[in-house]
């Protein structure tokens, strides 16, 4: 059974106004390729850090910091979303979040907003997530491929002018004799059992995994 490169229970595709986390809670740091992240906060705009990971860890464990992505290419696979945050982008064609340098040499998702996590995504190309395949039974069913290549979302996600392209989520796993194989992964774009919004994004070479044998 093939299921949809974008699966989400629970989805908005036009907005009537967008989140914004707490203003006075806001506390701009910032990335960009060469940055450094020894000893830095992240807060100042001629001082950037060098990953989201580390800037992530900086921010404020009780929400509202927005990290401002420069223009670049900022590899880092299976990205952790612990707190609620924005990731502020500078368009899509300029600003890159990849899990590998191409989908072949790819072997983890992109993003993954656990939950009770609030997660905006601003202007941003998310690309080049593989997760892993299911296990061979060895006395019963394959396991399933993991679900949400491009983006887990177990808590809560806006993405607003996001490209999602060229993820793909695992196999699923050979079966025993006599049991069925594994489900493929679900969503190989974005799989939510969260909360999901999307408004002007677009998604492409997204794909799902096969079922096993």
């Amino acid at each position: 059974m093939a299921y949809p490169v974008f699966s989400v229970p629970v989805i908005g595709l036009l907005l009537a106004g967008w989140l914004a986390l707490p203003v006075d809670a806001q506390i701009n740091r910032y990335v960009a390729p060469g940055g450094v992240d020894v000893t830095n906060t992240c807060i100042e705009v001629g001082n950037p850090c060098a990953t989201l990971g580390y800037a992530i860890g900086q921010a404020s464990e009780s929400g509202g910091d927005v990290i401002q992505m420069a223009a670049g290419t900022y590899t880092e696979p299976g990205l952790e979303i612990d707190r609620s945050i924005t990731l502020r982008g500078t368009g899509t064609v300029a600003t890159i979040l990849q899990a590998a340098s191409s989908l072949e040499l790819s072997s983890n998702r992109v993003v993954w907003v656990r939950s009770g996590c609030t997660a905006v995504v601003e202007q941003i190309t998310i690309r080049h997530g593989q997760t892993r395949s299911g296990l061979a039974g060895d006395s019963a069913e394959g396991g399933a491929g993991e679900n949400g290549a491009g983006l887990l979302i177990n808590g809560a996600a806006y993405l607003w002018r996001c490209v999602i392209s060229s993820n793909r989520t695992g196999n699923g796993g050979t079966g025993a004799a006599g049991f069925q194989g594994g489900r493929g992964g679900r969503g190989g774009g974005i799989y939510s059992d969260g909360y999901l919004e999307l408004l002007e994004c677009t998604g492409s070479d997204n794909q799902t995994g096969a079922g096993g044998a």
